[in-house]
């Protein structure tokens, strides 16, 4: 059992439920009650589809052979061997099918939009590691993040509590999206040298060190100064800028974003040290696994923070 908590990530869980718990409070303040039952009902969902997609990319990058023994970031159980791509596949699946079930109670609540979205969110979650092109493997896997993980999930969320859609929760949304899409640019920072000679493009190979650093920073501190939007959209909250004490952590982050040398070449293999320059020489692994832990963390500081100051100047 442990190994499959294992594989779902739990140290990125709390990227699922974040948007989740900040749509629900945006939304319980619209209307004066916060119901219980469709949070909960919410916050399992999330989870389910968040811990599903991580099961079958474990599956389907250990099946192409994308997770080696050069991997920096944690183990994974296909690659690993210690379960088979037909079983972690069955597992996500199965955790799929019970995110599903609890959207049948949401969509009773919420309607088509509820349905829509739920639809969505299965289908974005098997073509991020599933399929001929796996969104994973291209630029564009931080926009899906920011779009799921972020304006998604939080107007979702603040919908089923308030029964409409409102442009405070989509722009809480995109902040929210962002810390995740640097969650994501992280771990792609992380994998980069593995990646590229497995034929990924990601924004972090295509960006090389130099760059990835400015794009980390750009998904850290925008949602800062979304926050003056955020406070200004109806229903106007100026408590929201609470949210902002979580910016020392964001720079301090951003300062120790690590550092390496020119992006990866095939030309500088050293059989000594394996690759010599791009993100991963010896012991960046550790600070960008300790990076990717605290980048969540940070969301979390702004959603949590961001919800307190709206309840207390409600």
């Amino acid at each position: 059992m442990l190994l499959w908590l294992r594989a779902t990530r739990p140290q990125t869980l709390l990227l699922a439920a974040t948007p989740v718990l900040t749509g629900s409070v945006l939304g319980a303040l619209r209307v004066g009650a916060f119901n219980w039952p469709i949070f909960a009902v919410m916050m399992v969902a999330a989870l389910a589809i968040q811990a599903a997609t991580n099961l079958l990319n474990d599956a389907e990058d250990g099946l192409r052979g994308h997770d080696t023994a050069a991997r920096q970031g944690p183990e994974r159980i296909t690659a690993s061997g210690w379960a088979s791509p037909a079983e972690v596949r069955r597992a996500a699946l199965t955790v799929f099918g019970f995110a599903a079930l609890c959207g049948l109670y949401l969509i009773a609540v919420g309607g088509w939009p509820i349905a829509l979205i739920g639809i969505l969110s299965l289908v974005s979650g098997a073509a991020y590691s599933a399929g001929p092109k796996p969104l994973s493997h291209t630029p564009y896997s931080e926009l899906f993040v920011l779009a799921f993980f972020g304006i998604i999930a939080v107007s979702g969320a603040d919908y089923l509590m308030a029964g409409s859609f409102s442009f405070k929760a989509a722009l809480t949304g995109q902040a929210l999206g962002l810390f995740a899409a640097g969650v994501l640019h992280v771990n792609n920072c992380r994998d980069a040298e593995e990646d590229e000679r497995a034929g990924r493009r990601t924004l972090a190979i295509l960006a090389g060190p130099g760059g990835a650093r400015l794009l980390y920073g750009f998904f850290i501190l925008l949602p800062f100064a979304l926050l003056a939007l955020i406070a200004m959209s109806a229903p106007v909250n100026q408590g929201v800028w609470l949210a902002a004490a979580a910016l020392p952590l964001a720079l301090w982050l951003l300062r120790h974003f690590p550092k390496s040398g020119d992006r990866f070449s095939d030309k500088e293999t050293r059989p000594d040290k394996g690759i010599e320059g791009g993100f991963a020489r010896a012991g960046s692994g550790p600070d960008f696994n300790r990076l990717l832990k605290l980048t969540v963390l940070l969301q979390f500081a702004y959603g949590a923070l961001l919800c307190l100051g709206a309840a207390l100047a409600a």
